[in-house]
């Protein structure tokens, strides 16, 4: 059986289409992690301050400019892009898409405020302040970098679903090639089916392992790397220059804050990972058993294609429910306690802190029982479609 593994596993990662595969992987890595500098030696206008023709006057009303350079603007005397001041509201003309309108809109709605502030009275100013703003807590307290870190761990999350998708679908392809060249005869005259059984789960179990650990790996050294570099400054400064962000909400502070996760936080992406991992072996015996019942490469397709529709399905029904109301009531709460269901969305549960531990318990429970179950029920259909003609 052992044989069988390594067999399968140096014919996965040892080929010329693999090492292929995960040169371009690190290529990719490696030109998203400097995109600034990528975007530079290239000549490339990617994350360039976008020129405004602005006048005199027009450029009078404008109290900060620095705001401007920060947002992603410069001031020129001539630009495809122009902003005038007419008759106590500005004109802009030449800006198409919507992604620099907002960013403009923002920048004059900010000079508008700050101009009356500055030639205001302090009575005018305290009447501003107080028109502007508003005093509410919230129960629990909103954390917009907490926000968007549990959606980036679920967006791991959904990396990994996919990936693991694409290595179930070659366990299932080694079954059906075998069967189809006739190797499966000479492989069953030197082990039993349960072995070959075996062999199929921890050889898929293993690939998922070390495929995770080396674009883990490689991601990692890359982003160490540049860390050691500038501490990711430039290409945060790119970023926010390239998608017109907000800088007094996206700010290389805010993103430092992002990359910091808590001990708790971590604990609660293993945990979503683990469940997800429990969800995915028992895709991984089911395929397996199905595959072994199929004579040709025209029934796999058959199969496969339902069966990769309604995990698309899962997925998009899953990004359906994708908020606390949702996730914690009616079918979020139903598919997080549901072998299967509970791979991405008790995930998600977890992620944002709105599950009990009674209910991860019970989700966990189900999904070994449902993979004991199916191991246990499967194998003898593995093994009559193992031996049958």
């Amino acid at each position: 059986m052992i044989p069988l593994i390594l067999f399968s596993l140096k014919r996965r990662f040892f080929n010329r289409m693999a090492l292929t595969l995960h040169a371009l992987t690190v290529l990719v890595i490696l030109v998203i992690a400097n995109a600034d500098h990528v975007a530079q030696a290239l000549n490339l206008e990617l994350g360039k301050l976008t020129p405004i023709g602005v006048d005199e006057p027009t450029r009078a009303t404008f109290p900060d400019e620095s705001s401007w350079e920060s947002a992603g603007f410069t001031f020129v005397e001539k630009a495809s892009i122009t902003i005038k001041w007419v008759d106590d509201h500005y004109e802009v003309t030449g800006a198409h898409d919507p992604i620099t309108q907002n960013g403009i809109a923002q920048q004059l709605l900010r000079s508008h405020q700050l101009r009356i502030l500055l030639a205001g009275d302090p009575s005018l100013e305290a009447f501003m302040v107080n028109f502007s703003t508003v005093d509410v807590t919230f129960d629990p307290p909103w954390d917009p970098i907490a926000t968007l870190r549990d959606n980036i761990l679920f967006s791991i999350l959904t990396a990994v679903y996919f990936m693991i998708l694409n290595f179930i679908a070659v366990n299932s392809g080694e079954v059906m090639a075998e069967k189809t060249s006739n190797v499966l005869e000479l492989i069953l005259s030197r082990l039993k089916p349960h072995h070959h059984f075996l062999a199929k789960l921890v050889t898929g179990v293993s690939s998922l392992w070390i495929q995770v650990l080396v674009s883990g790996g490689m991601i990692g050294l890359v982003m160490v790397a540049r860390w050691r570099s500038d501490r990711f400054m430039g290409l945060i400064r790119f970023m926010i220059r390239l998608f017109k962000m907000n800088p007094e909400v996206i700010n290389p502070e805010t993103v430092m804050q992002l990359l910091t996760p808590s001990v708790d936080l971590l604990g609660r992406f293993l945990l979503a990972f683990g469940i997800l991992m429990l969800g995915m072996g028992v895709l991984l015996v089911l395929i397996i058993i199905v595959s072994s019942r199929v004579k040709s490469a025209e029934e796999a397709s058959m199969i496969q294609g339902p069966f990769y529709l309604g995990l698309l399905a899962l997925y998009y029904v899953s990004l359906g429910v994708m908020n606390p109301i949702s996730l914690n009531t009616g079918l979020g709460q139903t598919l997080s306690l549901v072998p299967l269901g509970s791979m991405l969305v008790m995930g998600m549960r977890i992620i944002n802190g709105s599950v009990s531990a009674a209910e991860v318990g019970l989700s966990v429970v189900g999904s070994i029982v449902t993979l004991v179950a199916v191991i246990l029920v499967g194998y003898p259909w593995y093994r009559r479609g193992l031996t049958q003609d």
